[in-house]
């Protein structure tokens, strides 16, 4: 079967005068880089297209774009498919907005950075930061907040986030699809960082962990039921985990480092005495090889492991050998 591939190829238009920009999906067909077909996915813009994020089933494609519009920069948000269709704004700032007497709502994406346009695993829906302003006789200060929307540019919901003043990266789903967490500024009084919880179908907003310099999220555990988070202490980087539904944070590791650990959250590498897989949720521990390693990566599905080992010479030295994978097969029992 001929595998597909979906490439973003954008241009950004950095002068009124340069080429303006726009996005493409380019399918690559047989051998990885032998060009099959491209197919423009908009059109020329009149604004710079600076983040474009694909749904998981390849068949969606959510980009931002800037426009200067009376020597006014502002933000919109586009979904196009990549199949066919046409692209379709489905938020912006209203280009009246600075005029005398404009009276309305004003939905303003903050998608300034890469992981602020998230999809939904089964791809149902997209989550990013927005500035909601009600413009009026007594208009009220602006909101920030995080907004969900469906794949077929549908506001599902918003979530009004008051004193935040900014959305860190990443934005992490759950692996049901129904809930998201990210790391907020808030910025009332002692400005701290918070890891919230995002419930889309109650649209409640939790407040999982606080830290004064940083709780950045890393992953949800593969069935669902923590999330792990790092926060930087004066001694180095501390791992934890806390439940979606609160509670007390737990201290799963004092001295982190991200590539002892699947991307599922679920295996954890030790390398100190040989090298041993520990399966965290059944607490099988599976012995790789006996001497030292130093694990390189793991594959995005967490059933195999690229690691390298030191090879003695005949003078002793210790020098490093050419990268292993260590994978279902021997000496690593298969990985359910």
């Amino acid at each position: 079967m001929k595998a597909l591939l979906l490439c973003l190829c954008m241009l950004i238009c950095r002068s009124s005068c340069a080429d303006q920009s726009s996005i493409h999906r380019m399918m690559m067909d047989g051998k990885i880089l032998e060009l099959a077909e491209t197919r423009q996915l908009n059109p020329r813009s009149e604004g710079e297209t600076s983040i474009a994020c694909i749904s998981p089933d390849g068949k969606y494609v959510a980009y931002a774009e800037m426009l200067e519009v009376k020597r006014v920069l502002y933000g919109r948000l586009c979904l196009v498919r990549t199949t066919d269709g046409q692209p379709e704004v489905i938020m912006a700032q209203p280009p009246n907005f600075m005029d005398e007497g404009f009276t309305g709502e004003v939905w303003n994406p903050q998608i300034t950075d890469s992981g602020q346009i998230v999809w939904s695993p089964d791809s149902g829906s997209f989550a990013f930061p927005v500035y909601h302003l009600t413009v009026g006789p007594e208009t009220a200060p602006s909101e920030f907040g995080m907004a969900v929307e469906s794949s077929s540019g549908r506001l599902k919901k918003y979530f009004l986030l008051d004193e935040i003043t900014r959305l860190r990266t990443p934005i992490l789903w759950s692996p049901d699809s129904r809930r998201f967490v990210c790391e907020c500024v808030n910025s009332r009084h002692n400005p701290k960082n918070e890891l919230l919880l995002f419930d889309v179908p109650s649209g409640s907003v939790r407040t999982l962990a606080s830290h004064p310099v940083g709780v950045h999220p890393v992953t949800w555990v593969s069935n669902g039921k923590s999330i792990y988070y790092t926060v930087q202490e004066k001694d180095g980087v501390r791992l934890m985990e806390v439940g979606p539904d609160g509670g007390e944070s737990q201290v799963v590791e004092e001295h982190y480092e991200a590539r002892l650990r699947s991307p599922d959250g679920v295996y954890h590498v030790k390398t100190d005495e040989g090298m041993k897989v520990t399966n965290r949720l059944t607490g099988e521990v599976t012995d790789v090889i006996s001497s030292t390693a130093d694990v390189l990566g793991w594959s995005p599905n967490s059933k195999m492991i690229v690691y390298q080992r030191p090879r003695l010479s005949r003078t002793t030295t210790a020098s490093a050998s050419g990268p292993s994978i260590c994978s279902g097969s021997p000496p690593l029992r298969p990985i359910p």
